[in-house]
């Protein structure tokens, strides 16, 4: 018995000196790449990106599409309004700042107007309040046990 203790005591040294081991050269492996040995090239941003969304359940219809190349941006989006024309707003943002331009395509088409069905309210009439009683439940019934319930008698233990 003594000989197993020492065995698995030395087994479990030698895994303590393995993970500690590796903690070390994780550690190591984190620093020799940390940011200070990454450094990004410094060069102007330059990205063109664009989305449309047509629903013609919901009606919607918008989207935007941008363009950037160092420090001009320009751009565009757009939204279908309720009254059928389309909102569309022409960007540019550069150093002398945000410059929209809004123009709005199509004509406006009149829609019936149904107002919604009016609410009238009825007057308030508090009812008197009449106390209650109060009235405890009954107490549980007593049932005594008989055995399981299949029939077989409870098992006795001494």
């Amino acid at each position: 018995m003594i000989r197993q203790s020492d065995q698995l005591e030395a087994k479990l040294e030698s895994n303590y000196q393995y993970s500690s081991l590796v903690v070390v050269l994780f550690t190591v492996l984190g620093l020799a790449l940390s940011s200070d040995h990454l450094q990004y090239p410094d060069v102007p941003p330059k990205y063109d990106y664009n989305y449309a969304i047509i629903d013609d359940q919901t009606l919607n219809d918008y989207g935007h599409q941008e363009t950037r190349d160092g420090g001009i941006t320009t751009g565009k989006y757009y939204v279908a309004l309720p009254d059928g024309r389309l909102q569309v707003v022409t960007y540019t943002s550069d150093e002398g700042g945000y410059s929209p331009i809004v123009s709005y395509d199509g004509e406006i088409h009149a829609h019936d107007y149904t107002p919604p069905h009016a609410h009238v309210p009825q007057a308030h009439v508090p009812h008197a309040h009449v106390p209650h009683a109060h009235v405890p439940p009954p107490p549980p019934a007593f049932v005594p046990y008989h055995g399981s319930h299949h029939g077989q008698p409870l098992p006795y233990y001494r």
